[in-house]
């Protein structure tokens, strides 16, 4: 540690039985032993030492640990050097900062130096730098685990420093990301969100699939939303791309996209679409996509295969969501059908859906069943399943093959799941029960287990054990 903040690192050693040694750095590659100070006469039986600034006064204190006798604390009244302590704060990286590089550099003795220190558990997670007699810190540089390098200029000196990493920047595309057909002429939204500190974006578009491109606007805030209309310049090959104005973060539409002279307006539903089984009266969104210019839609449903036609709503909005609170009537055989009001577009379920009835709610206790022996004191796992719709659940256990029971917790999560400490009994008709906590459903342990007594410590020697 540099107990001197003179902008080298000095030398302590620890000895056992003798006294411990101080050696000062010269600057030059030689050492001074110091012989005077405290901390080094009478100091026998010294097992560990630790530098740190407990009195945050900007010098290191050691900290020296004994094997029988008192520890000592030496504080460090320190001398007119400069210095600072720098503590380092992760985003993207861990919180404290772990595995961060610290690099200062400060005019010393008329020469621009560098000293470089790492934040760890081992050397604390503060990282205190001596500075000579410089008067100010010209900069400092984080290379923080994330990859990020953070550069701060012009600091000041004799201070606590606390640097933040920055969030790392991002730019992520997700309109148009693939797969869209847009219109000539059309107005039509850019989206894309992003991370860290990016104030303005520049963006592009490209109609060959990324060979050339063609800007679109520069430095337009960096609001996650531009409203774009369409050039007439029609191709299967379309890309938008983000960049940070000045910057090099950027991203692209994931696949290419369409722009064509008309769009037919197309609906296609994207759930229910064959196969669902839906509860009768339970809540389920109906969703789709559409393609072209659509206004507001009508939503039906069939219970007969399309037969017949019942309304879920004459007109909602065309926003590919729609919350149906399903009717009462259970069925194999149905579909739903999306249309504009007028009945082009539209489109139905490729394949028909099931309305069920409701599933019978069930608790089966699965461990512990039947059989085991689970030691007094242990941790074991409870463990069941359900079916249909089963709320917050009471478990309990038996000692006497259920003609009484205690609660080993009175409301716990529907998870399957509880960890229980066995209590410190041996029985050997043993039965756990779990139930909603209204009682209905239930189920217990098929058969009985055993709660036995801890089995004593032992070790036995397998080999070699003679001949």
């Amino acid at each position: 540690g540099d107990f001197d903040n003179d902008g080298d690192l000095d030398l302590f050693v620890l000895n056992a039985n003798a006294d411990n040694f101080l050696y000062q750095n010269n600057g030059d590659s030689t050492f001074t032993k110091i012989t005077a100070a405290a901390i080094v006469p009478n100091m026998d039986d010294s097992r560990g030492k630790s530098w740190g600034d407990y009195d945050n006064d900007g010098d290191l204190d050691l900290f020296i640990a004994k094997f029988d006798k008192n520890n000592a604390l030496f504080r460090n009244d320190g001398n007119s050097n400069s210095w600072i302590t720098i503590k380092c704060v992760g985003n993207s990286s861990n919180r404290a900062g772990i595995g961060a590089k610290v690099k200062v550099k400060a005019i010393i003795n008329g020469a621009a130096i560098w000293q470089t220190k790492e934040i760890n558990e081992r050397f604390g997670l503060h990282a205190a730098f001596g500075l000579g007699e410089a008067s100010i810190i010209d900069e400092i540089q984080v290379e923080w685990p994330s990859g990020i390098i953070q550069t701060l200029y012009n600091i000041s000196i004799n201070q606590y420093l606390t640097i933040t990493e920055p969030e790392q920047k991002s730019i992520t595309v997700t309109s148009p990301n693939g797969g869209e057909i847009l219109e000539v002429g059309a107005a039509s939204e850019i989206n894309w969100i992003s991370t860290g500190a990016i104030t303005n974006v520049d963006i592009d578009y490209s109609t060959d699939n990324g060979a050339s491109w063609t800007n679109i606007i520069t430095s337009t805030a960096n609001d996650n939303t531009y409203e774009w209309t369409i050039p007439g310049t029609p191709s299967i090959n379309c890309l938008i791309k983000i960049i940070e104005s000045g910057g090099t973060t950027t991203d692209t539409s994931d696949a290419v996209f369409e722009i064509a002279t008309v769009v037919v307006p197309t609906i296609t539903i994207t759930s229910p679409n064959g196969g669902e089984a839906w509860e009768i009266e339970s809540i389920h969104d109906i969703t789709w996509t559409s393609i072209g210019t659509v206004g507001n839609v009508k939503i039906e449903y069939s219970l007969d295969n399309g037969a017949a036609w019942s309304e879920i709503i004459a007109s909602t909005e065309n926003d590919g969501n729609y919350p149906w609170t399903l009717p009462g009537i259970p069925s194999d055989n149905c579909l739903v059908r999306i249309s504009e009001p007028d009945g082009d577009p539209i489109d139905t379920s490729d394949n028909v859906f099931s309305i069920t009835a409701p599933q019978l709610a069930t608790i089966t206790v699965t461990s512990p069943n039947g059989g085991e022996i689970w030691e007094a004191g242990s941790l074991h796992t409870i463990t069941w399943t359900s079916t249909g719709s089963v709320g917050m659940v009471k478990i309990e256990y038996s000692t006497n093959n259920g003609n009484s029971w205690t609660i080993i917790v009175s409301s716990t999560t529907n998870d399957g799941t509880y960890y229980w400490t066995v209590p410190n009994i041996v029985a050997n008709s043993c039965l756990i029960r779990i139930s909603e906590i209204d009682g209905d459903p239930v189920d217990m342990s098929n058969s009985v287990f055993s709660i036995a007594a801890p089995q004593p410590l032992s070790i036995t020697v397998t080999s070699p054990n003679g001949g």
